[in-house]
């Protein structure tokens, strides 16, 4: 009897040690959870920010709840050129006011926008209008408007320009006369439009200060694998002057299955590419530095984005410890 009571008092003491131990954690000072935060930047390269956001256990989270605003977790975005993190609260209530959307700057406190009131680094410049047709007209600030047909039609985060082409793949992207021209609009100056090089809509393009940058998936160069197509123009007083394009080559096991596009760190001219694989194996992920024409793979746990470390540095004197409990 001595031995069963032995017994249980020990798995006792086992299950109880065991619900402190999975007790959420708190935070004795916001320096000790600053340091939490800073801890999901990646060493080797600048702005690059790991967390997984789809699960309990994200950083990002863990501030949202340090904040106040738990409810603002459906989704999370570097915007603004990297200047703003914005997280996104969703209600699949029929009031509009059940949506809305926080920001996080490197000045000044969170700011809580919601419905109808505008988001103002979210630029709306470019109007879409859907004919009875299914088809798209976009029409810019000026009244100029441009139908594309069948192509399709992207532009940058700050619609600055739009560009539109057919969608292809499987060919080369060089242009050739049997194919329908890819064409680049300034917004503010649609009489300048610009001809692409590019036989199909880019994948993603990417407006800086003084460079425009448009990237495709091509299988031009090695047949059926994909290489990555980079053009890029000047921007000169606004006006688009082609300055070259180049071929950006991955390892081949690990983009057999193309790519997709992550965040533009406006900071160091870098942009994440998830080379994917597959299934059931996870993409690959690099951080292109354009500027160095360097590819570097990296490796952690969770999804990179690029988020700017003054902006979480000053949210944290936001935060109320005493109604803070880690997800952990």
């Amino acid at each position: 009897m001595k031995l069963k009571l032995s017994y249980l008092s020990m798995v006792l003491i086992l299950i109880a040690g065991g619900c402190s131990s999975m007790q959420p954690k708190r935070y004795q000072s916001k320096k000790q959870f600053l340091d939490y935060l800073m801890a999901g930047y990646d060493k080797t390269v600048p702005n690059v920010y790991w967390d997984d956001w789809r699960a309990k256990q994200s950083r990002l989270k863990d501030l949202l709840r340090g904040l106040g605003y738990e409810d603002y977790t459906y989704s999370c975005q570097s915007v603004n050129k990297g200047e703003c993190l914005m997280f996104m609260k969703f209600n699949f209530s029929s009031d509009p006011n059940q949506a809305g959307v926080l920001v996080l700057t490197n000045d000044g406190p969170p700011r809580q926008i919601r419905y109808p009131e505008p988001i103002p680094f979210r630029p709306n410049r470019i109007v879409i209008n859907e004919k009875k047709d299914g088809k798209r007209r976009y029409v810019f600030p000026n009244g100029y408007n441009v139908d594309p047909n069948d192509a399709n039609a992207v532009w940058d985060e700050q619609q600055r320009y739009f560009c539109y082409g057919e969608e292809k793949s499987g060919y080369d992207t060089r242009q050739n006369k049997k194919d329908k021209p890819t064409i680049i609009i300034p917004v503010e100056e649609p009489e300048n439009a610009v001809l692409s090089q590019l036989k199909r809509c880019p994948d993603k393009i990417i407006a800086t200060r003084d460079k425009l940058y448009l990237v495709a998936v091509t299988y031009g160069s090695h047949k059926t694998l994909p290489d990555l197509h980079f053009e890029v123009f000047q921007i000169i007083e606004d006006a688009l002057v082609y300055e070259k394009d180049f071929y950006l080559n991955i390892p081949w096991r690990f983009a057999k299955g193309g790519y997709w596009f992550g965040d533009f760190d406006y900071q160091t001219n870098s942009l994440i590419i998830f080379a994917m694989r597959d299934w059931p194996y996870p993409s690959v992920r690099y951080v292109y530095d354009i500027d160095d024409d360097r590819l570097k793979k990296i490796t952690q746990a969770g999804e990179p984005r690029f988020i700017r470390p003054d902006i979480l540095e000053n949210a944290i004197q936001f935060i109320s410890l005493d109604n803070f409990r880690s997800a952990r």
